[in-house]
């Protein structure tokens, strides 16, 4: 990894951003209202962790089942680990972006220029993916909390997903506008609470109270087979969220390492501890027999009840943390930098410098594209209704992509063959 420049003022940090990847002089003329980011390590860390925890909590007992017990547990630590580690070399890999605008693109079009806007297509498809999961939970669960209220409710237009899915889309538009990431950190404070109920109901259910559950399916400690290869993918998912990690490298105030490493291991321990406390305890009360969204397993009481309003509103507040990066990269998907001659010759960043960040999309491009990705969300929410079948497609293609193989290609890449004692060092060198 090349050397950091020094400025005269001593601003190492900001010259260090400005670096490129693969070395050379990277001669960015940063626009001043970039330069320094505003968010807190913790709003970073509860809009990275509300985008981790999301639907695929829901999922994890059902992950368990078709797993087993004991690889379950070992699979969710597995999947966390790997998260963590591609977090970490993606983050060390933004520091040589142009300043404050890492993305994926900043960074394919320093390694891998030719396939910049398919990485981009991979990040834009996970995140649309996610988005219509949320969609889907919404309508499976309100109509069931409308009952609950009022059991004497039976063919009412009330208990129709579709009216529900329809109510939350007209919500979300206003937080589905805004283009900074860290203007939702309070809806994420709130969507972490609900996560906390979530996990008090399962642990009342399991050991205070048995009243009215369903049958208990067998519990193995082991599974292997085809259930095994369906539930990976789930796990996958649960962990991803590199989709707004560069994002909050941009955001966060004094970008060391040292910070990003905090938020990435706060985020991550915290999501694993909760999954394996949900999946461990919803496969030992449902056992084979728990469903893809372990919330409709438990009996229509009160507490569940406002459990569901609980989940409606994290997946409702969590949304736009993955429309955001969806816009982000479909823009660049469709409309990518050219780089002049200069460019490709002396200066390989500045290119993506001027589109490196969600704020300089331009007003018509960005009300257009968010528009687009509302009604198309919705539109398939509305006839798809199968939550683990959606978390699997997207686990099993987007999240593998951007979590696993993008953060390795982009610290080895072939453009510059590193050896193994520079690779180890890329990685291993302390930088502010």
């Amino acid at each position: 990894m090349p050397s950091p420049r020094t400025s005269s003022s001593g601003d190492d940090d900001r010259q260090t951003d400005a670096t490129p990847l693969l070395g050379g002089s990277a001669g960015v003329q940063v626009k001043p209202e970039l330069r320094e980011g505003k968010a807190t390590v913790v709003s970073c860390i509860a809009n990275l962790a509300n985008t981790i925890i999301g639907t695929g909590s829901l999922a994890m007992a059902h992950a368990f089942s078709g797993e087993g017990l004991i690889p379950g547990i070992v699979m969710v630590m597995v999947c966390g680990g790997a998260a963590a580690f591609g977090l970490y070399l993606l983050t060390r890999s933004a520091a040589m972006a142009p300043h404050r605008a890492a993305s994926f693109s900043s960074l394919s079009t320093l390694t891998y220029p030719g396939l910049a806007r398919l990485f981009d297509f991979a990040v834009a498809l996970k995140c649309f993916g996610v988005s219509i999961s949320y969609l889907i939970v919404i309508g499976a669960l309100v109509p069931k909390v409308v009952h609950s209220f009022n059991p004497d409710l039976t063919d009412s237009v009330l208990l129709d997903r579709r009216l529900w899915i329809l109510a939350s889309m007209t919500l979300l538009c206003p937080l589905a506008f805004l283009r900074r990431l860290d203007s939702l950190k309070l809806t994420s404070y709130i969507a972490l609470c609900a996560i906390g109920y979530l996990i008090f109901v399962v642990v009342f259910y399991t050991f205070v109270s048995h009243e009215h559950l369903p049958p208990s399916g067998d519990v193995e400690l082991f599974r292997f087979g085809p259930s095994f290869i369906q539930s990976l993918p789930v796990q996958v998912f649960a962990f991803t969220c590199a989709q707004n990690v560069f994002a909050v490298y941009n955001e966060v105030r004094t970008n060391s390492q040292a910070r990003l490493n905090l938020v990435i291991g706060t985020s991550i321990g915290g999501a694993a501890i909760i999954y394996e406390i949900l999946g461990i305890l919803g496969y030992l009360t449902f056992g084979a027999a728990v469903g893809g969204n372990i919330i409709e397993m438990y009996p229509r009481t009160r507490l569940v009840s406002f459990c569901q309003v609980g989940i409606t509103i994290l997946v409702l507040f969590s949304y736009p943390l993955q429309l955001h990066p969806a816009r982000a990269s479909l823009d660049k998907f469709l409309f990518p930098v050219q780089p002049t001659e200069g460019d490709r010759d002396d200066e390989p960043a500045s290119a993506a410098s001027d589109h490196g960040s969600g704020d300089e999309i331009p007003l018509g491009r960005f009300v257009i594209e968010s528009g687009v990705l509302l009604f198309s969300t919705f539109v398939i929410a509305m006839f798809v209704s199968s939550l683990e079948v959606v978390l699997g497609f997207v686990g099993a293609t987007g999240s593998t992509t951007i979590s696993f193989i993008l953060p390795a290609v982009f610290c080895a890449s072939p453009s510059h063959p590193p050896s193994p004692s520079s690779l180890l060092s890329r990685l291993t060198e302390p930088h502010a």
